[in-house]
């Protein structure tokens, strides 16, 4: 009897444990998964607000759903110091990334701080080792290192870098994560396991006035290790990489949280393989989308398919919306079919070729028809269009 109490008791502290993992997930401050990206905008699912997207990016089969593939020079993410979630003493975040090179210095997958950066080219140092004297020390900087090392930096009593053991691994999904506990330290994990630490004992300092940035530092800053000091000077750069399923808690992960969280959300295929298919499926999509709204008679969504700079020949933009407008609308029924379609793609420039047969109860058609696309804002839109 007294050994079946203890079993009892052993299963309801370990199915209490096993929930930890749950309960952080549900109390995230801030959430990015990048499956609605709308307009150049990305959801935070914690807190409803919607960031927006700047620099070139696009948008691949991640984790879960969607991820953002950043170019490593101008894609980053800002959200306003006024809406970044409050931090108190203990803080996490986590999130998937497939890197496809080290960045240039530090990058962010997730930054707010203050530090200001001496960028100077008479000596070899670079951020963070030239931070000011003057500077306030304050905020944290989640995110990778030059030589692929995986750190967080904190304002706490100084400004205080953890970097990992072992060196981040390119072109593969990995799962990273950094703990900090007021008045204890720093954990960092890669795929669930302790990657490093570094015990602080002061308390964590915001930097309440900064925005939040993902992807891009604040500042430009300096490339490390120069071969020639005098000849290497600060600039922008970003995350070089996916980056999917990012979050930041106002709470102190357990490391069996953390291993809970990696253990149930492994990816299912290497991003190398996924993004290929992923493009011309973008694409593939943006063209049934546009044949559909055009069968559904449905004329803002039709529109909505074409770029901003998008001109018929002949006639303004405005001209051509109207007589759009018209032909859609005058008859009673309108079915598009698109078949053999072909698609070519070159960076952030496609064309799609196909057959189209279009049936009203006024006209029926068939044409080979071409459209050229460009990707703006995560999406692929309508720049011209050819039909023979």
């Amino acid at each position: 009897m007294e050994r079946f109490s203890v079993s009892v008791i052993l299963l309801f502290v370990i199915a209490l444990w096993g929930g930890t993992a749950l309960s952080a997930q549900e109390t995230s401050v801030a959430s990015w998964d990048f499956d609605a990206v709308r307009e150049g905008k990305v959801r935070d699912g914690a807190a409803a607000i919607d960031d927006p997207v700047t620099g070139n990016f696009r948008l691949v089969p991640g984790v879960k759903g969607q991820a953002i593939v950043m170019d490593g020079y101008t894609t980053r993410i800002v959200r306003p110091a006024a809406q970044v979630p409050k931090l108190g003493r203990d803080f996490s975040l986590e999130a998937w990334i497939a890197l496809g090179a080290y960045p240039w210095n530090w990058a962010p997958i997730a930054a707010q701080e203050s530090t200001v950066s001496l960028n100077s080219n008479l000596d070899a140092a670079s951020w963070p080792d030239d931070i000011t004297v003057n500077s306030r020390k304050a905020g944290f900087y989640f995110g990778v290192g030059p030589q692929g090392h995986l750190g967080l930096h904190v304002g706490a009593g100084g400004w205080v870098v953890c970097r990992s053991e072992n060196l981040l691994p390119l072109r593969k999904w990995i799962h990273v994560a950094a703990v900090f506990r007021g008045g204890e330290g720093i954990s960092l994990y890669i795929d669930g396991r302790k990657a490093g630490e570094a015990t602080v004992k002061s308390d964590f300092r915001q930097a309440s006035n900064e925005d939040l940035r993902i992807g891009m530092s604040r500042q430009k800053i300096e490339p490390s290790h120069p071969v020639r000091a005098f000849a290497t000077l600060p600039c922008w750069y970003s995350v070089d990489g996916i980056v999917d399923d990012l979050r930041i808690y106002g709470q102190a992960l357990s490391a069996e949280a953390v291993a809970g969280i990696f253990a149930s959300a492994k990816p299912a295929a290497e991003p190398s393989a996924a993004q290929p298919a992923a493009a011309n499926a973008g694409i593939e999509a943006a063209v049934t989308r546009w044949a559909q709204a055009w069968s559904a008679r449905d004329v803002d969504a039709y529109l909505a398919a074409y770029a901003s700079d998008f001109t018929a020949v002949g006639m303004t933009r405005a001209n051509w919306e109207a007589q759009r407008r018209a032909r859609i609308t005058a008859p009673k029924s309108i079915d598009v079919q698109i078949s053999d379609l072909k698609i070519e793609q070159q960076g952030d420039t496609a064309s799609a070729t196909f057959r189209q047969a279009y049936r009203s109860d006024r006209l029926n058609s068939t044409v080979t028809k071409t459209l050229k696309l460009a990707l703006q804002n995560g999406q692929w839109r309508i720049v011209g269009e050819t039909s023979q």
